[in-house]
């Protein structure tokens, strides 16, 4: 039981890594640093 449930809880581990990398998240950073430092 435990070891079905680790299982299950390492794959969906897995599917969670997929959405995150450093390019995305620097992206993300980049566009919200742009829109502050623009001029009103």
């Amino acid at each position: 039981e435990d070891e079905s449930l680790r299982a299950k809880m390492k794959k969906e581990g897995f599917k969670q890594i997929k959405k995150f990398s450093w390019e995305k998240s620097a992206g993300e950073v980049l566009k919200i640093l742009e829109s502050v430092a623009k001029p009103v």
